[in-house]
C-alpha cells in the first residue's frame, strides 16, 4: 500500500488558503509511506511522484523501458538527487476563483511558470511571486539556484499536444478538472 499525496495545503500561510498557487513548502514537503515491503524503515530522502510510478512497476514486477530513466524505485534507499519542483501557472479553476473573488487584475501575478529545488539536509529553494528566490534548510549543493535552472534546461516538453490520442471520457474529465 502507498499513501501520499501530490500537494500540500496553505492554511493561511503567505496569505493564501488552498493548494493552487506557487511553491510554498507547505505545498511541496508531503509525506510518502510504502507499506508491505520486507524492511520497516523510516528514511527522510527528496523523492518526486514520478519515482512511485518507478516503485509501482518494480513491485508488481513490470519492465518499462518507455520511461528509462524517469523515476527510481524506492524500495532501496535512494541518492540524494536534487529534485525539481514547477508551478506551471494558474488552472481554468483558479482562475475562475480568481475571478469570482473580484481578483481578475491579478492573473498576470499568478499566471507564470516558477521553479524550485528540493536536496538533502532539508533544504529547499524557490522562486516566488514577486521574483524573490526563497531558500531555507542548509544547501550543501553549490550553487543550488543554477542547478535548479540545469534541470529546467533539461526538461523535456511535448512539441505537439495535439499529436497525444485521448480518449473522450478522459478529455471531458480533464476539461472538468480546469486541465485541459
Amino acid at each position: 500500500m502507498i499513501t501520499l499525496a501530490d500537494h500540500g495545503e496553505n492554511l493561511g500561510e503567505n496569505g493564501i488558503w488552498g493548494h493552487g498557487l506557487g511553491l510554498y513548502q507547505e505545498l511541496t514537503h508531503v509525506p510518502l509511506s510504502i507499506w508491505g515491503m520486507d524492511d520497516v524503515e523510516t528514511r527522510e530522502e527528496i523523492v518526486s511522484l514520478i519515482d512511485v510510478h518507478r516503485t509501482i512497476l518494480g513491485m508488481v514486477g513490470v519492465e518499462d523501458d518507455r520511461y528509462e530513466g524517469r523515476g527510481r524505485d524506492l524500495r532501496s534507499p535512494v541518492d540524494h538527487e536534487p529534485q525539481l519542483t514547477e508551478y506551471l501557472g494558474l488552472n481554468m479553476w483558479r482562475e475562475q476563483k480568481l475571478e469570482a473573488a473580484g481578483k481578475a487584475d491579478e492573473f498576470s501575478t499568478y499566471d507564470r511558470e516558477l521553479y524550485g529545488i528540493a536536496a538533502a539536509e532539508n533544504y529547499y529553494g524557490y522562486e516566488d511571486f514577486d521574483g524573490s528566490f526563497v531558500e531555507s534548510g542548509t544547501a550543501l549543493l553549490e550553487a543550488p539556484r543554477n542547478r535548479m535552472d540545469e534541470l529546467v534546461d533539461d526538461l523535456e516538453y511535448l512539441e505537439d499536444a495535439d499529436d497525444i490520442d485521448v480518449s473522450d471520457p478522459v478529455m471531458e474529465r480533464l476539461e472538468d478538472l480546469g486541465y485541459a
